[in-house]
């Protein structure tokens, strides 16, 4: 089995940038509304889902700068035996 080791989101939709390892076990995304719990899943989601194709739109864009690049980057890696 495979657990994320580390994830980086740049320019997508309410995030600028995000650079963020998840600690082993259970981790919960906390916050008010509209700051950016969903996007994160999504993103991770757009990665390594099964969908295999995705029309962007200006909305996915942070602050629909289109001309930032839109990157999504998440490293996997095994689960240690315990």
């Amino acid at each position: 089995m495979s657990i994320i080791r580390h994830i980086e989101i740049q320019h997508f939709r309410a995030i600028k940038y995000l650079s963020w390892n998840p600690t082993p076990g259970l981790n919960c995304l906390v916050g008010p509304g509209d700051s950016g719990k969903s996007t994160i899943l999504e993103a991770i989601d757009l990665a390594l889902g099964a969908r295999r194709s995705y029309s962007f739109n200006d909305a996915d864009f942070y602050q629909l700068d289109t001309t930032s690049p839109l990157i999504i980057t998440v490293t996997i890696g095994k689960l240690h035996d315990e």
